[in-house]
């Protein structure tokens, strides 16, 4: 009897704690079952540049292509284009040259459809838009083609900031890059609402200079920019290239560029003047000026050129002039603009009393 009371004891404690280690493991599993799995972190990406031009001040030469193909609306009219921008650029010297080609319907636009060209070396400026038999000539302040109604497409490209897609490392035009993929997701710009975009871009290692960059997305244009203007809202599809970085090639004013400087590019204007356009026979720009001050300007500055006044008419804050001198008449409209910090200047010239 007390042996079998011995074998019992034993087995009654194993028993037991079998019963307590299923119990505890039971627990265990239960609460591991029940606790959520750690999310992993998203790895976020940064870009660099800011724009499409970002570091190319530091270039000495570059050549860049960019083609826009635009279907949208702008102030109720259609708007169907294709548009090229092909532009090399010396830094020592300064020069630029570019040719602009515009098809399709662009309603409300400065340049006219067609093969517009602009060259500027220094402050000279050389000028021959689409339909002009003759290069005009102008002398400027740190001139650019937007300054004289070319479009200035690159500042249509829209860059994230940074994605969270890491980049591939390939080698594109001669650069070791970093090629990113990005959404409308990714992209924040103040001009811009984007519902929808498919975008690339490539910046080459180092300094983050745009390489290549294409986008396809519909957006909303927010806050228009004067130089790059084309629709409110639509399809935009941009494609941009850069090449030649730090070539060795030189620009040269045009051939066929008659060697005389427009009349209008040697009349007096206000120091800060920004050209809206340029034409043979007309210029027109604004200043921070008032209207008082820049008419007081034009009949000082003309007076002391020997321009004979023909007419002047005041008006509040607006004023029409008429000058005349060897054959030539001078106009001249000066009214503020929509912008209460800005007044336009419209100079237009044209044959006079002989």
């Amino acid at each position: 009897m007390r042996n079998r009371t011995c074998l019992l004891l034993p087995l009654i404690v194993i028993t037991l704690l079998a019963c307590s280690l299923n119990l505890e493991r039971g627990k265990f599993w239960t609460a591991l079952s029940l606790s959520p799995l750690p999310t992993p972190t998203p790895v976020l990406y940064t870009l660099g540049p800011a724009s499409l031009d970002s570091g190319l001040d530091e270039l000495n030469s570059y050549r860049t292509q960019i083609t826009v193909e635009v279907a949208g609306q702008r102030n109720g009219d259609d708007v169907v284009g294709h548009l090229e921008a092909a532009t090399e650029v010396t830094h020592r010297p300064t020069a630029l040259h570019q040719i602009l080609r515009i098809d399709g319907h662009l309603p409300q636009t400065r340049i006219p459809g067609g093969i517009s060209e602009f060259y500027r070396l220094d402050d000279q400026v050389y000028l021959k838009k689409a339909g002009d038999t003759l290069w005009s000539q102008f002398t400027a302040p740190d001139p650019s083609p937007g300054q004289f109604g070319f479009f200035e497409l690159e500042h249509l490209g829209a860059l994230p900031l940074a994605v969270f897609t890491p980049p591939l490392t390939e080698t594109l035009n001669g650069f070791d890059v970093r090629h990113f993929h990005f959404t409308e997701t990714d992209l924040n710009h103040p001009n811009f609402i984007f519902n929808q975009a498919q975008g690339e871009v490539w910046l080459a290692d180092p300094g983050d200079l745009v390489v290549q960059y294409i986008i396809s997305t519909t957006l909303r244009v927010t806050v228009p920019d004067p130089t790059a203007h084309l629709f409110e809202q639509g399809q935009l599809i941009l494609h941009y290239t850069l090449t030649d970085v730090n070539a060795d090639f030189t620009i040269s004013p045009p051939a066929d560029a008659v060697p005389t400087t427009n009349i209008l590019s040697n009349l007096p204007r206000l120091p800060d003047a920004t050209i809206i356009s340029a034409f043979p026979n007309l210029v027109e720009y604004v200043s921070a000026t008032s209207a008082i001050s820049a008419t007081q300007f034009y009949q000082q500055e003309l007076a002391a050129r020997e321009w004979n006044a023909e007419d002047v008419t005041l008006f509040q804050e607006k004023a029409h002039l008429t000058y005349t001198k060897e054959g030539q008449r001078l106009t001249l409209i000066i009214t503020p603009t929509d912008d209460a910090q800005k007044t336009k200047i419209v100079l237009n010239l044209s044959p006079g009393p002989q």
